[in-house]
């Protein structure tokens, strides 16, 4: 009675770890923030670079230089990364500057889907044409994420990719406005001729949203329980700055920063590797040991609670200690009765 009572225990204890242990699905979920513009912010591009190209010098030639080439590869390289994503055979969930202007992320399941989305309306037209750069369209983007792929079946891989600086997670490329400065204020800021105390509001202040938002919005939503995002990566220029304290997420087992001391690439991770890989984890730590300009990092507040999964173990380590105890223990408090003779 007693060994079968055992062994049914340690059955049902075995499968019940083995069940809760057993890793989700795992979804893939991109946010582009590409320089996709729509013709209002094209407009605000045309008259800006007109102003740099009439004033050459040194620091505006590379400045019209990096403009141009950001217009033209930045749209381009995600489009092939999401083709590539798409190709895979794991789920998805897509948002573009271009796609959310359109009302819809896209989600790939066993099937392409669009689903839709909204966002704030803003009077700024930098941010209305690259609505990935408010914080409340990645929090939309997480709920449709949470809930088109519950945490009960999936877990999760973000990739968050963008223009950035020390500061900002997610900005666009180009954040003035032609109507808020002149020519000769433009050219002088670009020429570093402008003393830092009378720098006109719009150089001082990007548009985006900061990494402590960004760390703020992610937390929210991944606090809920079985809410786990195994990978965190943030694709922008400076993510990692020395002042970013990555610790302070929640419920992230690994996050990946571009280093503070290389600039990011339109090209950075071959998301053709996703068809031969079994999982986008493993495609990451694999993609992250050739490309040497990321730092990445187990992060300590997923790492204090991971003591958690060893009370599975605890029912079991009292079963066997009951058993094995009494076994060893029983000559010391059992003593034989002396024979009558």
């Amino acid at each position: 009675m007693r060994s079968s009572f055992l062994f049914i225990s340690f059955f049902f204890l075995s499968a019940s770890y083995l069940d809760a242990a057993q890793p989700s699905q795992q979804v893939l979920l991109f946010y582009a923030n590409e320089t996709s513009p729509d013709s209002t912010e094209a407009a605000n591009y045309q008259k800006i670079l007109s102003w740099l190209v009439k004033n050459p010098s040194p620091e505006i030639d590379e400045i019209v230089r990096s403009l141009k080439r950001d217009l033209q590869i930045f749209k381009r390289s995600v489009g092939e990364d999401i083709e590539a994503i798409q190709r895979a055979s794991f789920p998805s969930l897509i948002a573009t500057n271009e796609t959310v202007r359109s009302g819809y992320v896209l989600a790939k399941q066993n099937e392409l889907r669009r689903i839709k989305i909204s966002v704030v309306p803003t009077s700024n037209y930098i941010l209305q044409s690259n609505p990935l750069s408010q914080s409340s369209t990645f929090q939309r983007y997480l709920q449709i994420a949470l809930s088109e792929f519950p945490p009960s079946q999936y877990s999760y891989a973000l990739i968050v990719k963008s223009h950035g600086d020390t500061q900002y997670a997610l900005t666009p490329r180009l954040a003035v406005r032609s109507e808020e400065t002149t020519e000769q204020q433009l050219v002088a800021v670009a020429n570093g001729k402008v003393a830092k105390s009378e720098l006109p509001e719009w150089s001082k202040n990007r548009l985006g949203v900061t990494k402590d938002d960004l760390l703020g919005v992610l937390n929210s939503a991944f606090t809920g329980k079985g809410y786990v995002l195994d990978w965190f990566v943030l694709d922008s220029c400076l993510s990692d700055s020395p002042d970013f304290d990555f610790s302070l997420f929640k419920n992230v087992r690994k996050v990946a920063l571009n280093r503070w001391d290389r600039s990011a690439r339109y090209h950075s991770l071959d998301y053709d590797q996703l068809k031969s890989s079994s999982g986008v984890s493993e495609f990451l730590e694999a993609q992250f040991k050739i490309h040497s300009q990321y730092q990445v990092y187990d992060t300590v507040s997923f790492g204090k609670k991971k003591w958690l999964q060893y009370l599975y173990f605890l029912p079991l380590f009292l079963i066997l200690v009951w058993t094995l105890g009494g076994r060893f223990m029983r000559p010391f408090f059992h003593k034989k009765e002396p024979s009558s003779s």
